[in-house]
């Protein structure tokens, strides 16, 4: 059977692949979502050019995890309430709870303001 979970806009693979010091976990739209072997640390790189970092995700796949499932419990919250959608404190705390939860650190503040929107 093929299962395929998809969390905002991210895709995880099926299978992990593994990539030039990289496990590639899955995509962000079309680029490359992956851990690097020695660091752990998640991020994204553009798909037609792997040297080009878009986005720095987490220090590591748990905190990604960890992470990414705050942001999306926050994303389905917000389909059912319009209130949500205007309410730019509720979205800058959860915004600030992924970062923390990514390694508490603004070097992941981009990714999460970019899929949370």
């Amino acid at each position: 059977m093929i299962c395929r979970l998809e969390i905002a806009q991210i895709t995880f693979n099926n299978q992990i692949e593994t990539r030039d010091g990289v496990f590639l976990l899955g995509n962000l739209e079309e680029d490359l979502l992956v851990m690097n072997k020695q660091t752990e640390e998640v991020c994204v790189y553009e798909f037609d050019n792997e040297d080009h970092l878009l986005w720095q995700c987490a220090e590591s796949g748990q905190s990604f995890l960890h992470a990414i499932l705050i942001a999306w419990k926050f994303i389905l919250a917000r389909v059912d309430s319009e209130s949500l959608w205007e309410d730019e404190s509720i979205r800058a705390l959860t915004i600030d709870e992924c970062v923390k939860a990514a390694g508490d650190t603004d070097i992941y503040r981009d990714f999460y303001e970019m899929i949370i929107g």
